[in-house]
């Protein structure tokens, strides 16, 4: 268990909390969102936390964020999975609210975050859906794991969900049933876009850019595909990164 907080404590508990919870920062896109979504609610005066169940990080982390550690894997005797985020979301809820305070809003990423404060007694949860769940169910199936369209809708039915498309929230409705939902497009942070692009020079003076992992859900070959039925003549260049994380 790790606690930066108490530098900062005297000077952020007159300011309203927002918590995002998230299993690591390891280097993916929803990692960097959540980093970027919490320089914003920071310029907008929050005290901003970041709780994550992972120590790998793969990014610069911003002095302005206070970011906590709880270990998952601490709890991994617990012999089934469901109990084992039952209990590690009292575990949490009493972290937090000893910790950091009461939030006025608790954001979970990605799977694990989810099933955790699935349990969560705090206030004003709500679920960021960054993936379309139909094709993340397809391919757990298609490698032989399990995937409840049942458990799930009973793990996101419970909070508000925020999906980061039009279409996330149509296919995620379609999928799993579950209505309460809205849409919230990623946060971009448009200075450090700029500054990042001016570093980069290819060798075309036009040309067309992807930039994604190399996931089922990506789609890259849709975008293939497609491109190869146009009659664009401008290069089509992939930006691939490779992630590195310090422990």
């Amino acid at each position: 268990m790790i606690d930066n907080t108490t530098e900062k404590k005297e000077n952020s508990n007159s300011k309203e909390k927002v918590l995002l919870v998230i299993n690591c920062l390891q280097g993916g896109g929803a990692e960097r969102s959540v980093l970027t979504l919490g320089k914003g609610f920071h310029e907008l005066g929050y005290d901003v936390h970041i709780l994550r169940f992972k120590s790998k990080v793969a990014y610069e982390l911003n002095d302005d964020i206070t970011y906590h550690q709880l270990d998952l894997n601490d709890y991994n005797s617990i012999p089934t999975k469901s109990l084992r985020y039952w209990y590690f979301a009292k575990v949490l809820d009493r972290y937090v609210l000893k910790e950091i305070g009461t939030p006025i809003l608790t954001l979970a990423n990605l799977d694990k975050a989810d099933m955790v404060l699935r349990h969560s007694s705090l206030p004003n949860i709500a679920h960021v859906i960054r993936n379309t769940i139909s094709k993340k169910i397809e391919l757990f199936r298609s490698q032989g794991k399990k995937a409840n369209d049942k458990r799930l809708s009973n793990i996101y039915s419970r909070h508000p969900c925020i999906c980061i498309s039009k279409g996330v929230e149509k296919d995620f409705q379609a999928t799993l049933g579950v209505m309460n939902t809205t849409t919230i497009y990623n946060p971009i942070d448009q200075r450090q876009i700029v500054q990042l692009a001016s570093e980069f020079e290819p060798e075309f003076d036009s040309y067309i850019i992807h930039v994604g992992s190399f996931k089922t859900q990506k789609a890259h070959e849709v975008l293939i595909r497609s491109y190869a039925k146009t009659r664009k003549t401008l290069p089509l260049l992939y930006w691939v990164k490779v992630y590195c994380w310090r422990q």
